[in-house]
């Protein structure tokens, strides 16, 4: 499994590949670290988050934003050059087109899972558990406590 993450102390931004060997997650910057559970399952597929110890994680897809509207864009710019143009077919073939290579993308893009609390990613993790997709109420929760630990 590998995470992603900020740095607690220093907000540095690190990537560790957890293997059974590792017994810490660390900063590169600064000495910030924190000890690995023992327990194998939580190394392969975390409860908890390893970073903060939340144990609110969701799932979504290992899939930059930018590229899912990009995708959207270019189809609704060219649709609409071959509407204005007057080939119908085209126009309806090319959102038929994004639309299936959004399918595509979809279907075969892994997982990932984000911390609430600090949106620490983890990749390549064994998923044999079932985690919630994004929830807002939730997200809304962990902002809410974030603001009110700052006051």
């Amino acid at each position: 499994m590998h995470v992603k993450f900020c740095c607690p102390s220093c907000q540095h931004s690190n990537g560790v590949t957890i293997s059974e060997k590792t017994e810490k997650l660390g900063c590169t910057a600064c000495s910030w670290t924190r000890p690995l559970p023992a327990d194998e399952q939580q190394r392969t597929h975390p409860q908890a988050c390893l970073v903060c110890g939340c144990k609110d994680l969701w799932r979504r897809k290992n899939l930059s934003q930018t590229v899912g509207v990009a995708v959207v864009v270019l189809a609704a710019i060219l649709s609409s050059i071959a509407w204005a143009r007057y080939e119908i077919f085209w126009s309806f073939g090319i959102l038929m087109f994004a639309a299936a290579v959004d399918m595509l993308l979809y279907l075969f893009m892994p997982d990932v899972l984000v911390c609430y609390r600090c949106a620490a990613h983890y990749l390549k993790f064994d998923p044999a558990g079932e985690t919630p997709h994004f929830n807002l109420e939730m997200a809304e929760k962990h902002r809410q406590e974030k603001i009110r630990l700052k006051k």
